[in-house]
């Protein structure tokens, strides 16, 4: 049994010494992500027997050319581009007392990011990429309550953020590879109050969020066998 862990163990170490992308490789990727989620909160009230509850569901997408220089073996410093739009839905209740509101918000970023890749076999990689980003939002804003009187406005503030993403990369050809990865930490704050959050506000998640798929193009001093 231990001589059969040993084999396995070596055999893993030879596929991974085998395949790599070496120091000065460059990429031009594109990824393209989903983004859903719904939450539900309630609070009892001592005024009300019905209390508050508050429903808000998220869905979007996000677009993100990213330029990688590679400075090690394996290992590349990129540069990205960021857009995404989400539209959120919130309604509240309050007892008898309703209202909903609705957010565009359009969210454009610069990313700076490493990624390092350990290769499983030689056209299977796994990914690991931490990331800090700056985002302008860029946002309307809707309320409508039950006694049909309507708000509008309007919402601009940055964000700062770091975070990091888990992946798969699979190697289709030589220089084209098809990578998938998700957030699986993240940690960003406001630089001033906005209609979504109170004060300059912060949030930290552990909690995948969004889902990006996409294609990555390698040109120069590449070596996968």
């Amino acid at each position: 049994m231990k001589k059969t862990i040993i084999t396995a163990f070596t055999l893993l170490a030879v596929l991974m010494a085998n395949a790599q992308i070496n120091k000065g490789t460059k990429a031009l990727g594109f990824n393209l992500a989903a983004i859903y989620n719904s939450n539900k909160s309630t609070k009892e009230s001592t005024f009300n027997t019905s209390g508050y509850e508050m429903n808000r569901t998220t869905q979007g997408f996000a677009i993100q050319p990213v330029l990688e220089y590679f400075v090690g073996k394996n290992l590349s410093l990129g540069i990205g581009f960021n857009y995404s739009i989400n539209l959120v839905n919130e309604k509240n209740t309050f007892g008898t007392s309703t209202s909903s509101s609705d957010y565009n918000l359009k969210n454009y970023g610069l990313q700076v990011q490493f990624k390092k890749y350990w290769f499983a076999t030689n056209k299977v990689a796994f990914t690991f990429t931490p990331a800090i980003a700056a985002i302008y939002n860029d946002n309307t804003y809707e309320n409508t309550s039950n006694n049909g009187l309507t708000d509008k406005n309007t919402f601009n503030y940055w964000q700062y953020g770091i975070g990091g993403n888990l992946g798969a990369a699979y190697f289709i050809k030589q220089n084209v590879i098809l990578e998938g990865q998700t957030n699986f930490f993240s940690y960003s704050f406001n630089s001033e109050s906005s209609l979504i959050s109170s004060g300059k506000n912060t949030a930290i998640s552990i909690i995948p969020t969004n889902l990006s798929l996409g294609f990555k193009f390698i040109f120069g001093n590449q070596n996968i066998n």
